[in-house]
């Protein structure tokens, strides 16, 4: 069976949840991460944050994205909220077993 575009394409993962030290309030994502046309995230409201940890979980092509936008914290409490492809939920996993074993 072949593979979808989801499991083959590169993902970018931290070495440790210890750097991820994004914001926890409102936040504006660049084009390259978001084509929305609206930008802005208000991560009180669940439905916004969990988008915007989404999108840029799947979307950054660098960790420094991901210490930009992600916050450790709020990653391990919302982990099993998110919906990742099958491939990026496993990469994080196995990297950064944390968020699995808050679960």
């Amino acid at each position: 069976m072949p593979r979808s575009h989801a499991e083959n394409r590169p993902y970018v993962v931290p070495g440790s949840l210890r750097e991820l030290t994004g914001p926890v309030s409102d936040v504006e994502l660049p084009n390259r991460l978001d084509r929305a046309p609206d930008l802005r995230y208000d991560l009180a409201v669940p439905e916004q944050r969990n988008a915007m940890y989404e999108r840029v979980i799947r979307e950054s092509g660098t960790v420094r994205d991901l210490r930009r936008y992600i916050n450790s914290e709020t990653l391990v409490r919302i982990w099993p909220e998110l919906v990742l492809p099958r491939q990026v939920r496993r990469l994080w996993e196995f990297q950064l077993a944390e968020p699995r074993a808050v679960v």
